[in-house]
């Protein structure tokens, strides 16, 4: 379908537009610098007349609150507003109905503390933020990430589900589906050491069952647990966080890997992490810092990592280590890091030695030397 709509310079020229021509981009106006990548670019939502072949402006947001673009993004039933994912005025991203005439917000849901569950923007494999209706299409329930997923009914009958799935795994609700009649449902859960677990649940009797375990080869009991935890950074920053101890092992000076999520603009969260398992299966405790500029714990939080790369971003990731080894799990003189995209970044930089701003600091594998930076 031709489109006139600008492509942006930093997504590859792509942009997304539904089947009732909506819309979503950045407009490119001026010139980029790489310490404000979405300075001067403000996001757009237009809708795209077939038959005129042209797009009327519907809304344009702070593209530097919105790095990943909007979402999510769906029509509603009626085609005459969007729902979208907004933080306009808030710190928190919110869901709004934006009216496709007047490019007025009205609020759908929110949550006090979490923001929408966006992970599926960049993992299109993990579920949605939205769930909607196979009977009617409406939409039905809403996601939010904290330390676990938290789900929230806007029906009465889903609320009712919803409540009675908890009772069928302590894991979290991911990928869900029902029949027609929204009495017999067959639904799959995010978990630490059972991942995706599926069962079927009949509402009208209120039973359940095992489906499957799709790694049904791995034992629960044998893996180690994620558990969520809050580091204060050197500034007062509250730094979300997940601490993976070895199963079986006393939490004592272990040998610690620093697993550093990519992005930056991206977030870790509980659940089941092949690599994770690995080190802890290993020996090592594993410290994952959603450290700032990670998405999903506010507006303030993820603009707070602007220009600070190889600043207080990285300084968020040596305080994350300095509290495993004051709290006793990790050995300082035994401390890896590892990680992909920005993890890999952070990799490159210079660490000081644990416990001090500067100086020489160690890492070693098992099975390759101990490399050494000096800041």
């Amino acid at each position: 379908m031709p489109t006139s709509v600008p492509h942006h310079p930093l997504s590859g020229g792509s942009h997304r537009k539904d089947r009732h021509g909506i819309a979503e981009d950045h407009q490119r106006r001026g010139s980029l610098r790489p310490s404000r990548p979405f300075e001067g670019l403000p996001l757009r939502l237009s809708r795209w007349n077939e038959p005129t072949q042209t797009s009327r402006h519907i809304a344009r947001f702070d593209g530097a609150d919105y790095p990943l673009g909007g979402y999510p993004l769906e029509v509603t039933t009626d085609a005459d507003g969007v729902l979208f994912g907004s933080n306009r005025g808030s710190d928190r991203l919110r869901l709004v109905r934006l009216d496709t005439a007047t490019g007025e917000e009205t609020e759908v849901d929110s949550h006090p503390q979490y923001d929408l569950d966006t992970r599926a923007r960049v993992f299109p494999a993990l579920p949605p933020p939205l769930i909607f209706s196979r009977r009617t299409g409406e939409l039905i329930g809403v996601r939010y990430l904290g330390e676990r997923l938290v789900s929230n009914a806007l029906d009465p009958h889903f609320a009712e589900v919803l409540e009675n799935l908890g009772n069928v795994s302590d894991g979290d609700l991911a990928d869900i589906s029902s029949d027609e009649s929204e009495q017999r449902w067959v639904v799959s859960f995010t978990h630490d050491r059972d991942p995706g677990a599926t069962y079927f649940y009949d509402h009208s009797s209120g039973e359940s069952r095992l489906l499957f375990r799709p790694r049904g080869h791995l034992d629960p009991e044998h893996l180690a647990a994620m558990t969520p935890v809050t580091i204060t950074a050197r500034d007062g920053l509250a730094l979300p966080s997940h601490l993976t101890l070895p199963a079986g092992t006393e939490p004592h000076r272990l040998p610690l890997a620093l697993l550093v999520h990519g992005g930056p603009w991206d977030r870790d969260s509980w659940g089941f992490n092949p690599l994770v398992q690995l080190l802890a299966n290993r020996g090592y405790a594993v410290l994952q810092v959603n450290f700032r500029s990670s998405t999903g714990y506010g507006k303030s939080f993820m603009k707070a990592g602007i220009g600070e790369l190889a600043g207080k971003m990285h300084d968020d990731l040596i305080d994350g280590v300095n509290w495993a080894v004051e709290q006793g799990y990790a050995d300082p003189d035994r401390v890896a890091i590892l990680g992909g995209s920005y993890g890999g970044y952070a990799w490159s930089k210079p660490f000081g030695r644990v416990g001090s701003p500067s100086s020489t600091y160690s890492w070693r594998t098992k099975d390759t030397p101990s490399r050494t930076r000096t800041t």
